[in-house]
């Protein structure tokens, strides 16, 4: 997954006009209305600065916390990010707009909904302030603390505030506009590296961010205030200056995850910012005791599952914030270079911890990160079982021919998902060959949607399978030998899990498993894979597994990655290069990223039409995988 380019949108909605009521009217309308807040221009028009970022994050929590129950407030503010860089005119350019527009049309969950429409933050909190309990406060010299507060929100139905009572600021006015939300936790001043953790019989990490959310476990998890079956890794609220002087002070808010946060506050998910890593201090706070934040994220995980008596496996929404935390990249020319692990690295070590504590990842990764509206999302109706296309006939095995397989990935992330769907599963050339899908089916907790939508419109060549499993995984770590913890094995408590989410989507595939810093998949591991997906099973490139037959189950390892920028020309050449080292009658694998079906369509008819000499075919995934242990055993 990479970093992309952040782009500004600017659109302009026609509101309906409305009679101001009073707030007995309001509360007995809003049992009956979907609010619909328009931020697009109203955010940075009323807010600026530090105060646009506090409005987003009060806007998220109050979605996260009204809509647990019922679909009552929707926001309209992030851009398409994904089909706007890569320059296609896609019908709705905005991601909320597409969605809502996408909901409301006729039998679908929000059609008989009454809307309400307002581009006013202050109004949104005025409909909803009987839902609220309060305030929690964040200290802006302990970042970590704004992630406390977005726990506490969803724990206690509190909106999370930055504690800045300067004159102008949200704090101020929110305090002027509606003085009955009385703050009920303030976490000023409460850490600060030294001594005992407040309220606990804690020592002390030496790090005031550390200290905040062992705070928060001891207080929250450990008491069951708030959830301990969702987890939310979404950047704090640091200054971004802090770490890059000539970054700006907040670069976007999609980027910052503000709006994520509705569906893990509905969740009372236990939010956290922490490096994976033990051997180095975290280049947030570089005065920390060397592996303070590896070793309390390890706790956190830890006592999620003690917590769910380790029979549960755990939802992880977001991403290492490898861009400006904890990695070699810089952000800027000023960033100062305070460790030797480098993105990708970190994003397995971390993949890796998840998975030795029974965590899948929903992976809302850099650049695309912005997704707001899943706490509505998640009400939309799902089948009880989908059926997908019947397995084909057995393929017969041709020496002078080359069988090729398309996976259609990176789909292990509700945002990138929601992004996709518009226009790259809508693709106009989609059905015209054979295409294998991975999409993680946890993704359906947070856009069950889209579930709905592309298992009710699969063309006779669509086949959808997993991506790395129910979740980003790293199955090496799930058995008995689990590196990074002392938890039984996890075997069964993952699988009975992923077969009812596999079973429900008819899936028998998995397209791309990453075994990162592991390297070989173990034996365990590989028989795990087997039977949660009989119908075949993909490996990233590297990983060093054999091509052929395991368990009954073909197993094949990736040739390349095709990147969304690839053109059908780069494709046709890609293609044909392959298939002229390889040499006839051999079997290939392409992780195509982002990659529509145009793309490849036309890609695949450039060959043709230049070395119309060459024979290969485009295997459907599950006659592609049979084909293979029956050539290769």
């Amino acid at each position: 997954m990479k970093s992309s380019v952040c782009l500004q949108l600017s659109l302009s909605l026609l509101l309906i006009s409305i009679v101001a009521l009073s707030p007995s009217q309001i509360q007995a309308e809003n049992s009956k209305t979907l609010t619909v807040l328009d931020l697009r221009q109203s955010l940075e028009k009323d807010f600026s600065g530090s105060n646009a970022y506090d409005a987003a994050k009060a806007v998220g929590a109050l979605q996260g916390i009204v809509n647990r129950e019922e679909p009552r407030l929707y926001v309209i503010y992030l851009p398409n990010r994904m089909a706007l860089e890569r320059g296609f005119a896609i019908k709705q350019p905005c991601q909320d707009l597409f969605w809502f527009d996408w909901l409301r049309e006729e039998g679908r969950m929000l059609a008989e909904c009454n809307i309400h429409e307002t581009t006013d933050v202050w109004e949104a909190i005025e409909r909803f302030q009987d839902d609220l309990a309060g305030l929690a406060v964040w200290d802006e010299e302990v970042p970590a603390t704004s992630n406390v507060a977005s726990t506490i929100a969803g724990a206690e139905n509190l909106l999370p505030v930055r504690g800045n009572e300067e004159e102008g600021s949200f704090l101020s006015e929110l305090r002027r506009r509606f003085p009955n939300l009385r703050t009920e936790v303030d976490l000023r001043g409460r850490f600060t590296g030294q001594g005992k953790i407040p309220d606990t019989d804690l020592d002390s990490t030496g790090s005031r961010k550390c200290d905040a959310y062992l705070w928060t476990v001891e207080n929250y998890l450990k008491t069951g205030k708030c959830g301990s079956t969702h987890l939310a890794y979404y950047i704090d609220g640091i200054d971004w200056q802090k770490i890059s002087p000539d970054a700006p002070k907040y670069v976007d808010y999609g980027n910052l995850g503000l709006f994520n946060a509705d569906y893990w506050i509905s969740k009372r998910a236990f939010f956290f910012d922490l490096s994976p890593w033990t051997d180095v201090a975290a280049t947030d706070e570089p005065e920390q005791p060397v592996g303070t934040d590896g070793r309390t994220l390890r706790t956190i995980l830890s006592e999620a599952n003690e917590v769910n008596d380790y029979d549960t496996v755990i939802t992880c929404g977001g991403f290492v914030p490898w861009w400006i935390k904890y990695t070699n990249f810089r952000f800027t020319k000023s960033t100062p270079v305070r460790t030797r692990h480098e993105p990708v690295e970190t994003e397995w070590h971390f993949s890796d911890l998840l998975s030795a504590y029974n965590t899948v990842m929903d992976a809302d990764a850099a650049g695309l990160i912005g997704m707001a509206n899943a706490s509505v999302f998640q009400h939309h109706p799902l089948r009880e079982h989908y059926k997908q296309n019947p397995t084909p006939e057995p393929a017969d095995y041709d020496i002078d021919t080359t069988y090729i397989q398309f996976a259609m990935l990176d789909y292990d992330a509700a945002a990138w998902l929601s992004q996709a769907f518009p226009f790259i599963w809508e693709d106009p050339k989609r059905g015209e060959i054979p295409l294998h899908w991975g999409i993680n089916p946890i993704l359906a907790d947070r856009v069950p949607m889209i579930f709905d939508a592309i298992l009710t419109t699969l063309s006779p060549n669509d086949r959808i399978g997993a991506d790395e499993g129910l979740g980003y995984i790293n199955p090496n770590l799930i058995g008995q030998a689990r590196k990074h913890s002392d938890l039984p094995d996890g075997r069964e408590v993952y699988l009975q899990t992923a077969k009812e989410y596999f079973k429900r989507f008819d899936m028998s595939t998995t397209a791309f498993v990453i075994t990162g810093h592991e390297g070989i998949a173990t034996e365990e591991a590989i028989e795990l894979l087997a039977e949660l997906s009989p119908g075949g099973v993909g490996f990233q490139a590297g990983e060093r597994i054999r091509d052929g037959e395991h368990f009954g189950v073909g197993f094949k390892q990736q040739e390349a990655d095709w990147p969304l920028h690839f053109t059908p020309e780069k494709i046709s050449k890609e293609l044909e290069g392959w298939i002229d080292r390889r040499g006839p009658g051999k079997f290939l694998y392409f992780r195509c990223i982002l990659v529509t079906p145009s793309q490849l369509v036309e890609g695949v008819r450039l060959l043709r039409e230049r070395r119309p000499e060459l024979k290969f075919e485009v295997l459907d995934p599950l006659a592609y995988f049979d084909l293979l242990k029956r050539v290769r055993g």
